[in-house]
């Protein structure tokens, strides 16, 4: 195939071949294009998946020690776990939930923990915005701490609503966030393993029926 036709114009030569140049740079360019995107995206992972790594670290390093030292000091003043169920993230829902009476009492026993709860938690929402933001990857972090994560989360609930008053309080936003994103997973890979395991049972059984004489 030639792209010089001796029966035309240089001019019209020259104008076909631009034609076939421009339409072959457009072709580049979208394949450019697209390399791009797909470096950008590995890029974004790979950046995304160190960020996490070294928030794990960070997590395990400093913040569950942290948790370690106030659970210790609790069980050393003999102050027990509340058996609390997790509900609404406020203040108002646990009185409502616990009552005055009761409420008051846990606020007396913990009241001497206050800060050291304060600084656990203001490093958990520290540690959990990089994950509700998408700026780390939340499933590297979720496969290596996400248990422990939603244990302490679950003890240091009364601490928490505690110190939100109202709906407009953002405080600890990204921690609950995370919270339940994390939680619910962990539900859901509960249900579908006790799913499994139902399955697998229904399937061992055998099941029989016995007709009446004279009905085959």
């Amino acid at each position: 195939m030639s792209f010089f036709d001796p029966t035309k114009s240089i001019i019209e030569n020259l104008y076909f071949l631009s034609g076939v140049i421009l339409a072959l740079s457009i072709v580049f360019g979208i394949i450019q294009i697209i390399l791009t995107k797909k470096t950008l995206r590995v890029n974004s992972k790979r950046a995304a998946a160190n960020l996490a790594a070294s928030q794990i670290e960070i997590y395990c390093d400093k913040i569950i020690n942290m948790q370690n030292r106030l659970f210790a000091k609790q069980a050393e003043m003999k102050i027990p776990d509340l058996d609390i169920e997790v509900g609404e993230f406020r203040n108002n829902y646990l009185k409502n939930k616990l009552g005055d009476n009761k409420y008051l009492e846990i606020v007396n026993k913990r009241f001497q923990f206050t800060l050291d709860a304060l600084d656990i938690l203001n490093a958990m929402e520290a540690f959990a915005i990089y994950f509700t933001k998408g700026v780390a990857d939340e499933e590297i972090a979720y496969s290596s701490i996400g248990r422990t994560y939603c244990f302490v989360v679950k003890k240091l609930y009364f601490d928490i609503a505690y110190s939100l008053e109202d709906d407009n309080d953002k405080s600890f936003n990204n921690l609950i966030e995370l919270y339940t994103i994390w939680s619910n997973r962990l539900k859901s890979e509960k249900l579908s393993k006790e799913k499994e395991k139902l399955l697998s049972e229904l399937d061992c059984l055998k099941m029989k029926n016995i007709k009446p004489i004279g009905t085959e």
